[in-house]
């Protein structure tokens, strides 16, 4: 019985240390986090009802928040902002080295099934992962962009 009790008040101890460490680790400030920011700083604005907009931060103040967006200026009001991200960029070289190492797999995988299939030469499924290699890279390499990285503020 006493060993039960022990157990039960480790687990809800670890619960709550859990519980206290999701609360603080969601990263949301008040607008003091958004004034807080250097200029091109690299944010994402989220809109009540609108695609989100990335873009470097010019400025901010109180009322508004102003970004530099694909070469123009942008003017968002406070009010109109639900969210806002620090945004972060994935890695190209990273990307396109998975997409590779995906594309030879791939290769070799159909190249395996058509000598399976055919029973013909056993390099074509070395053909296969010399025609997946490159095109994986480049797909990898097209799909790197920017992502949502910690919440600076939501209303």
């Amino acid at each position: 019985m006493r060993t039960l009790a022990i157990s039960s008040f480790v687990f809800i101890v670890c619960l709550m240390i859990l519980a206290a460490g999701q609360a603080s680790g969601q990263g949301t400030t008040g607008w003091g986090g958004v004034l807080a920011l250097r200029s091109s700083t690299r944010i994402i604005v989220e809109l009540d009802g609108a695609k989100p907009v990335t873009g470097r931060l010019v400025s901010a103040s109180v009322d508004e928040v102003v970004l530099n967006v694909k070469g123009r200026q942008a003017e968002f009001k406070r009010d109109s902002i639900s969210r806002i991200w620090l945004a972060s960029r994935r890695s190209r070289t990273r990307r396109a080295f998975l997409g590779a190492l995906i594309g030879a797999g791939s290769g070799f995988l159909i190249g395996a099934a058509i000598v399976a299939a055919d029973r013909s030469d056993p390099l074509i499924g070395a053909a296969g992962v010399l025609y997946g290699i490159p095109a994986g890279a480049v797909i990898g390499a097209a799909t790197a962009g920017t992502k949502k990285g910690p919440l600076i503020y939501q209303r």
